[in-house]
């Protein structure tokens, strides 16, 4: 079993269950249920936005709100990269077994998907991030894997100083070179250059992590007893994602524990750099590979647990926050995905409205 420290989530099957019924939001809306939600993305003219389990949620123009998609995607228990869809590579890198189902999906551009499969029971660093493209008419796209993981983390190179092969967020920067965050605990969070043709990391990198490789320590997080006991390094932090805005870059973390319901401590920290791979510094001018990190967002009324920054800009100009929380206000407080929209203070810095998202 996972320790309760770990700030990721439980198996992802619960939320087959939680769309069923959907999460009310603070419009009184009923969204579906999510975890580690990425970015909102637009194709066809369709808003979509993917969560863990590789489900996804689309606004719908007709009834002006936001639905589930499961229903669309799916073919009795086969849903995207799962089941008969899986790719080959699970069994070589993970043993395939009961992984798998994707987490924490990043989004390249609105056809392009980067995904986590890793041994939770485990939890002994094995994961893989995945690339998927997709075919087809939003919102029921189909997606395939590439055929290869893009890395992978292994008890031996985690304790080597790898980081954990876990929620991927890539990006494009202002020069137009293509980039990927990832990592959790073990090492803090990391970012790499991939190819732009194919989506996979740089030549010189694909070998694995190596300390000595094109591979960047951008931020660590704060040390908890368990962590430290535990020998990781990185503290609790997972969920990075770069935004880039007028040439600057602005990197953002979760800090302390995820998926405890509305006992639940994430935080979302974030800081800001000239250059896409750091070093990134808070509004105190700490550096995040040391530690540092303003709190962008924490627990507050009825929103506990706020994680996985995603930033969308939408046609109209407005900028749109996402972020997953547990609804302290809910007769069943599972996890639940917010919209909100998002501004920029007179330094620069990113502010978080309380105004919900509605397309």
């Amino acid at each position: 079993m996972r320790s309760e420290w770990h700030p990721k989530s439980p198996p992802f099957c619960l939320l087959v269950v939680a769309l069923a019924t959907g999460c009310e939001s603070e419009e009184k809306e009923t969204f579906p249920c999510g975890h580690d939600p990425a970015r909102i993305v637009r194709t066809d003219g369709v808003l979509l936005q993917y969560f863990s389990g590789l489900e996804f949620s689309y606004f719908d123009d007709e009834s002006a709100r936001w639905k589930a998609g499961l229903e669309e995607q799916c073919d009795g228990d086969y849903c995207i990269l799962r089941g008969k869809d899986a790719p080959d590579w699970l069994e070589e890198h993970l043993g395939g077994g009961d992984v798998e189902v994707g987490a924490a999906p990043g989004m390249l551009d609105a056809r392009t998907l980067y995904y986590t499969v890793a041994d939770w029971e485990g939890d002994d660093g094995t994961a893989c991030i995945g690339l998927a493209r997709a075919t087809g008419s939003a919102p029921s796209l189909q997606w395939t894997d590439v055929g290869e993981p893009v890395l992978c983390s292994t008890p031996t190179s985690v304790a080597a100083g790898d980081t954990f092969a876990i929620d991927a967020a890539p990006f494009v920067d202002a020069e137009g070179t293509t980039w990927m965050v990832w990592g959790s605990h073990y090492s803090g969070i990391w970012g790499v250059e991939l190819e732009e043709s194919t989506g996979l990391l740089v030549e010189g990198a694909q070998g694995g992590w190596s300390e000595e490789g094109p591979y960047h320590h951008l931020a660590v997080g704060p040390q908890s007893n368990e962590s430290a006991e535990a020998g990781h390094e990185g503290g609790t932090i997972e969920a990075a994602y770069v935004h880039e805005r007028d040439g600057a870059y602005f990197l953002f973390v979760n800090w302390y524990a995820c998926c405890n319901e509305i006992d639940s401590t994430y935080e979302i920290h974030v800081g800001r750099s000239d250059h896409p791979m750091g070093p990134y510094l808070d509004r105190n001018g700490e550096r995040l590979d040391e530690g540092g990190g303003t709190l962008l967002l924490g627990s507050e009324g009825r929103f506990i647990g706020p994680g996985h920054a995603g930033i969308y800009r939408h046609t109209d100009g407005r900028e749109v926050f996402t972020f997953h929380f547990y609804d302290a206000q809910g007769e069943d407080p599972t996890g639940s995905l917010a919209r909100r929209l998002l501004s920029w203070d007179n330094d620069g810095w990113p502010q978080v409205s309380d105004e919900a998202f509605v397309p």
